[in-house]
């Protein structure tokens, strides 16, 4: 989605950003003498904000000071910061009393003042340059009125005068001469002076929760989204799609008829801002003026606007129309409704941008709005578990899915009350919420779709999910008790926003809830290890492509147990044992603990030896290996398993691999393919090459201009047994 959480530009790196036009408005600033008799008109696109505007000035009466409002909109914003370059043109209506509709025009100077980074933030100082005399309109009382400014010292008439705007912090401020208000263009004929003049904007957002009573409503209607189509539609990779409103919203009812939302939008309740609104006298309707920002990130100087919103044919999107000033809701019977909305124009947000940097987004609409909107009392309420309940604390472990899998590792509490079962702390988003299931024999069972609470404005419900002939279905979720100290289940966990639907804020590819933390496997002290040679084949390419491969382990002996290091090479020092048995198996229970694997990009993850059946997907709960002796003496040892693939993954209740290995061998004799053709060597440089069957490719080992018979996909031997997939050219 666009908005300014996804912006990862750094203000250090733009090398230059236009809003309006294709062309970097480099040159020199333009200062105009406007014709004396025409009013300044801004741009009909111009988006303008309220500024603070504190000036002295002095008039008839004498001195004062005041504060009043004024609008302010910047056009035309461009800035090149490795230029240290600005140009632009400010626009403000209400510096003039007489006349406050009247606009002013100011250009932006090409050159920076000041340039310099700051703890937060870039600080930039640019010169505003007001051209002068620029005509205000006529009033009935004063004749027609211009603003205009002199010399101190000489009297004379200038033709322009400067204030220091500062982009980044939204100021304009420091007159370098009084810019009057008179009768004339040329002669100092002045109303009223003004000698100093700061405009400031601070963006008001109303974050905290508002005084007064509130309510929660749970949302229905429509829901207008922009999405992405599927590759092939670049010409135009969005497309209009409708959906059903979810989820809840909180409405406070205040003093002197306020009322206020929270969230108005239903996608966007990230944004956690409230919005302002009037109830009226009988009660029956709110008014809420648009234009409210929801959000404001002081990094990137922009904020999330409030607006109605109406499809565009041209654009085939949704635009901000500002000609709708506000909203309305109609109560009724407890109800509350949105008016005047359609598939074709509802309510949404647009970003703002303030400053001159990210100008170009100005009024992006951000890709969702609400339709025919109906708010209903919500009446759902979270379980609380008895006060006199006894608890013990459990480690509740597995990988969980947002936008790409992670390891979660949290402390849950279980306990009992006769035969009901209590679980606090399922979900990461409201970790003291209850659900409440039972006993039923080695088993705990909770049922689906029991609220949690409300997270954000959200409400929360949990979900057990199974996956049968490739549909998902809903179940109760059965936690399976090992007799010990441990309870899993192997079914998806949903956390979602709403009852009969998946949409989710996150869920778990099973759990296991456990006393006891993953423990490595316990190596005997002293023990000898020999290598061994680990031949399998493992998938190529996306497509399934099965290629040979092979890599040295070390195993050893302690009786029946066999302790193998090494099996995946990602963690070259982690054990895994297994047990050999009267009838020549080696049984390797499942899952076991490998360790903790950091990568760079993915972060720390627990790795997990695992087996699952190619057919239904479901893990296993051991791994067996066909165990034989042969040769002279018995000296040559083979452990076999060809009918199921081992998993090494980051997840102990479902199939997250990171490598898997089929028809695998361990052994320390000597075959002959490129599986077990094992000549080690003290130098690890490559000896052959063979082909995605394992024959050997003639001609010498060269993976440069080797001649035609090698070129491709080839799997190279290296001189320590290890292979490698290469391209040969």
């Amino acid at each position: 989605m666009k908005t300014i959480l996804s912006i990862c530009l750094s203000l250090l790196t733009m090398a230059s950003i236009g809003a309006q036009t294709s062309e970097s408005p480099v040159g020199a600033a333009q200062h105009i003498r406007l014709q004396t008799s025409e009013t300044v008109l801004p741009p009909a696109d111009l988006w303008t904000d309220v500024f603070t505007m504190d000036y002295s000035l002095s008039d008839v009466s004498g001195e004062s000071h005041g504060q009043s409002l004024v609008n302010v909109g910047i056009y035309d914003g461009y800035c090149d910061l490795y230029k240290h370059i600005y140009s632009g043109t400010i626009y403000m209506q209400g510096l003039c009393p007489q006349l406050p509709e009247a606009w002013v025009k100011a250009a932006i100077a090409n050159e920076i003042l000041e340039y310099g980074v700051m703890p937060g933030s870039i600080e930039v100082y640019a010169q505003l340059k007001i051209s002068l005399p620029q005509y205000l309109g006529h009033d009935e009382q004063q004749g027609d009125l211009y603003l205009t400014a002199f010399d101190p010292t000489t009297g004379e008439s200038l033709s322009e005068v400067d204030m220091e705007y500062r982009p980044f912090y939204n100021t304009i401020n420091n007159l370098s001469a009084p810019l009057c208000i008179g009768n004339s263009p040329t002669e100092k004929s002045s109303i009223m002076e003004y000698t100093s003049l700061s405009l400031q904007f601070d963006v008001k957002v109303i974050e905290d929760s508002p005084a007064g009573t509130e309510f929660v409503y749970s949302r229905s209607g429509g829901v207008v989204k922009e999405v992405e189509k599927l590759p092939g539609n670049e010409d135009n990779p969005y497309e209009i799609t409708y959906a059903t409103q979810t989820g809840t919203i909180n409405i406070v009812f205040g003093a002197d008829n306020k009322v206020y939302l929270q969230q108005p939008i239903s996608e966007m309740t990230y944004y956690s801002g409230w919005v302002e609104g009037t109830l009226s006298e009988d009660g029956k309707t709110i008014t809420v003026p648009t234009g409210q920002y929801l959000s404001y990130t002081r990094s990137f100087n922009m904020g999330v606007q409030m607006w109605m919103c109406r499809y565009d044919e041209s654009l085939q999107s949704f635009v901000a129309d500002r000609s709708i000033q506000e909203v309305t809701y109609t109560i009724d019977n407890g109800e509350i409704r949105l008016n005047g909305s359609s598939t074709t124009c509802g309510l949404g947000c647009v970003n703002r941008a303030f400053g001159l940097v990210y100008t170009y987004l100005n009024g992006e609409w951000l890709q969702t709005c609400d339709y025919e909107s109906v708010y209903t009392p919500f009446d759902e309420e979270p379980l609380e578990a008895p006060d006199d309940l006894l608890t013990d604390t459990y480690h509740l472990t597995t990988c969980y899915f947002i936008a790409e899998w992670s390891p979660l590792d949290v402390d849950v509490e279980i306990g009992f009350n006769d035969d009901e079962v209590w679980l606090k702390g399922i979900c990461q988003y409201l970790p003291d919420a209850w659900i409440k299931g039972w006993r039923d024999g080695d088993k705990l069972v909770f049922p689906s779709e029991q609220y949690l609470g409300s997270a954000s404005g959200v409400p929360v419900y949990f979900k057990d999910v199974k996956l049968e002939n490739g549909n998902t279905v809903v179940k109760d979720m059965e936690l399976i008790f090992d007799g010990t100290d441990t309870y899993t289940t192997t079914d998806y966990i949903f956390i979602v926003t709403a009852k009969g639907t998946l949409e989710y804020l996150n869920y778990y590819m099973g759990a296991t809830i456990s006393k006891h933390t993953d423990e490595l496997v316990e190596v005997p002290e002293g023990i000898t290890t020999s290598f061994y040679t680990f031949s399998y084949e493992t998938v190529l390419d996306e497509e399934g492509t099965r290629v040979e491969a092979h890599h040295r382990v070390h195993v050893g002996y302690d009786g029946n147990d066999v302790y193998i290091r090494g099996l995946w090479e990602g963690l070259p020092d982690a054990w895994v044992k297994g047990t050999l048995t009267a009838d020549n198996l080696l049984v390797l229970s499942l899952p076991q603990y490998m360790g903790v694997y950091t990568d760079e990009y993915l972060g720390a993850y627990p790795i997990y030896l695992t087996a699952f059946d190619e057919q239904t997907g479901e893990l296993l709960p051991e791994l067996t290996f066909c165990y034989k002796r042969y040769g002279s003496n018995g000296g040559t040892v083979r452990f076999d398993q060809p009918s199921l693939p081992i998993s090494i993954g980051i997840c102990k209740t479902g199939y997250l691999g990171l490598q898997d290995f089929y028809e695998q061998v361990i052994a320390n004799g000597e075959p002959t393919g490129i599986g077990n053709n094992y000549q080690y060597a003290t130098t690890n440089t490559h000896s052959a090459l063979y082909d995605l069957q394992g024959r050997r490719v003639v001609g010498g080992t060269s993976l440069v201009n080797s001649g035609p018979c090698q070129k491709g996909v080839r799997i190279m031997r290296m001189d320590d047994g290890a292979v490698r997939k290469v391209m040969v050219k």
